[in-house]
């Protein structure tokens, strides 16, 4: 769902040729190869398919480690209670941008 959701928000902004970075290898198999044996999933997976081509959009696996942003943003989020959509680097708060230059390097 959250893949979805931001492929969603992606497109909303006329976004494309980007890449989708997820931690869960099963799901980048999944849209990727377009097989999945669960039907509810299948109807999600189908969805991300479609906004995939629509996008241009790459969906690569990225370790969880590797992305210190996508690990830092939801930590901050639950423990400021407070939900935020960050569109630009000026918008992050001090430790994700502290984040983001680490993934860059």
């Amino acid at each position: 769902m959250a893949a979805k959701h931001g492929m969603n928000i992606c497109c909303q902004k006329n976004h494309s040729n980007f890449i989708l970075e997820l931690d869960s290898l099963a799901i980048v198999e999944m849209i990727n190869e377009g097989k999945c044996c669960n039907f509810r999933l299948n109807l999600i997976i189908e969805e991300l398919q479609q906004l995939k081509k629509h996008a241009n959009c790459w969906v690569e696996h990225c370790f969880r480690e590797a992305n210190e942003v996508a690990n830092f943003l939801p930590k901050f989020v639950v423990n400021s209670e407070n939900g935020s959509l960050y569109d630009s680097y000026h918008q992050l708060t001090v430790g994700a941008k502290g984040s983001f230059q680490l993934d860059k390097s």
